[in-house]
C-alpha cells in the first residue's frame, strides 16, 4: 500500500504544478480584462485540495511506518499544520496525540514536521515542486 501512496502523493503535487499554468493564465486574463473569472476561483480550489491531500497521505504514510497505536484505538490522521498562533508546546501535544511514538522512532521526520510550523518561521526546504515553491516564496515576501 505504501507504494500506492506514494504514487498518489507524486500524482497531485504534479497535477497542482500542473494547474498552476492554468490558474496563472486564467488569472492574467481576468487582470487584462478587469473582471473576476469565476474559473479562477474553482482552478485555486483544486490546486489548493491536491497540495492539502498530497500532505495527508505523506502524513498517513509516516503514521503508519512509525507510529505505535494502542489495539482497537483509532486515531485520525492528517499532515500535521498547526494554527498561527500554535507553540512548540501545542505542536509536542498534538503530535504526542496524533503521531505517538513518532518523536522516538524517527526524530528526523519530528524536526522536518515541526519546521513547517509557523512557530519556526516559513520554509520550502524539501518541497517537491519547485514552481509551486518558487510563488510561495514569492508571495510571502
Amino acid at each position: 500500500m505504501a507504494v500506492d501512496r506514494l504514487k498518489h502523493v507524486e500524482a497531485l503535487v504534479v497535477a497542482a504544478d500542473t494547474s498552476l499554468g492554468e490558474i496563472e493564465k486564467v488569472y492574467n486574463a481576468s487582470l487584462a480584462s478587469k473582471g473576476l473569472d469565476p474559473q479562477l476561483l474553482i482552478k485555486i480550489k483544486h490546486f489548493l485540495e491536491n497540495l492539502r491531500s498530497a500532505l495527508d497521505y505523506l502524513g498517513r504514510e509516516i503514521f503508519d511506518r512509525n507510529c505505535t497505536v494502542p489495539q482497537g484505538k483509532h486515531i485520525p490522521v492528517y499532515f500535521p499544520i498547526l494554527r498561527e498562533t500554535a507553540t512548540q508546546a501545542d505542536f509536542d501535544a498534538y503530535m504526542k496525540g496524533r503521531f505517538p511514538g513518532l518523536q522516538a522512532a524517527a526524530p528526523h521526520l519530528y524536526s522536518a514536521l515541526e519546521g513547517y510550523q509557523a512557530f519556526r518561521g516559513r520554509h520550502t526546504a524539501g518541497c517537491p515542486s519547485s514552481r509551486i515553491c518558487a510563488t510561495e516564496t514569492s508571495t510571502r515576501t
